[in-house]
């Protein structure tokens, strides 16, 4: 029953359209919808075939169709997507869907602490964008795009119970070895509970067949030509894996990354400090330069009301009368 009713409704990672054929054009991407009622998701599970569904409507499936209660995963990358995408198109599409009770009571807190880090980010983005000086820097994808063990943009995104997307291969070599969760810690014990993606995929997909090859985020043009490989290539290089399998191995990756980051932050502010000192400068010459159009304005004015009597003083010779009363 289950596989009949998914395969009515269309899948996340079918289709980059953003045309629904039961209805009008939409605003964002299919994968930010749900396939079963079309409405725009604030609570986005994945069910074990991959489809990213709303919770309530995952569960009236299960109640309907009556199958049995299958675990869904919160799909905690593609709502932070969504949410990410909602402020910076549209703010109040939040406040809606909090209005009509659609989000869960946490959504406050997190639609905060998302404003003040989008914020920060346009910020940051836009001073780089308008600097005088070169700049190598892309246009920055979500977070969630990335694995969390490799760091790296995903090519295969999986999710485990907890909500977690990895990169199939990161997460299976490092189930192999240590069979818990690289982030919780928690038991994991078999690759069997891993789900595909799809939404995710689908989106990445979306930002690979957008981007520009010039304008791209290097790791974007690093998926396109991923996209080419045969499935016979991914199974060689999937023996290949040289990413973190063992927790020292992932912390000395997450340090490394730390410390470009770090980096990066300070070039950052090494622009924005010299971007600071030329207008400074610009000010500074501007006001003395104003200061001394000004004082000389004023001494032009004085000299051409009594400049006469000014040269007088100065240079002209004294009378007879003024020659006795010096004398006297």
């Amino acid at each position: 029953m289950l596989d009949e009713e998914t395969s009515l409704v269309p899948k996340n990672g079918a289709t980059s359209d953003t045309t629904c054929s039961n209805g009008p054009s939409r605003r964002y991407p299919d994968a930010f919808y749900d396939p079963k009622t079309g409405k725009l998701m604030g609570d986005p599970v994945v069910a074990p075939g991959g489809i990213s569904y709303e919770r309530s409507s995952w569960e009236h499936i299960c109640e309907s169709e009556e199958i049995p209660s299958a675990p869904a995963y919160d799909n905690r990358a593609l709502k932070q997507v969504i949410e990410e995408t909602l402020l910076e198109t549209d703010t109040t599409v939040i406040s809606t869907r909090k209005s009509t009770g659609t989000s869960s009571r946490r959504d406050s807190g997190t639609t905060m602490l998302l404003k003040v880090h989008h914020s920060a980010r346009k910020s940051m983005r836009g001073l780089v964008e308008k600097s005088i000086l070169p700049s190598d820097d892309h246009k920055p994808l979500s977070d969630a795009y990335y694995c969390p063990i490799t760091m790296m943009l995903m090519q295969h995104p999986v999710i485990g119970p907890e909500g977690f997307t990895f990169e199939k291969e990161a997460i299976e070599h490092w189930v192999d070895e240590n069979q818990v969760s690289p982030l919780t810690r928690t038991p994991l014990p078999s690759k069997e509970l891993l789900y595909p993606n799809l939404a995710l995929k689908h989106l990445l997909q979306l930002e690979a067949d957008k981007a520009d090859e010039e304008d791209s985020d290097p790791s974007i043009r690093d998926f396109k030509l991923a996209l080419l490989e045969t499935p016979q290539d991914h199974q060689e290089q999937t023996s290949e894996y040289t990413g973190p399998r063992t927790m020292e191995e992932w912390q000395t990756l997450r340090n490394q990354r730390r410390q470009s980051n770090a980096q990066t932050d300070a070039e950052g502010f090494i622009y924005f400090a010299i971007l600071i000192f030329f207008l400074v400068l610009y000010l500074a010459i501007y006001i003395l330069l104003a200061m001394w159009l000004g004082w000389a304005f004023i001494l032009g004015c004085c000299l051409a009301e009594h400049g006469g009597d000014v040269y007088r003083c100065l240079f002209a010779a004294p009378t007879e009368q003024e020659e006795e009363d010096d004398q006297v």
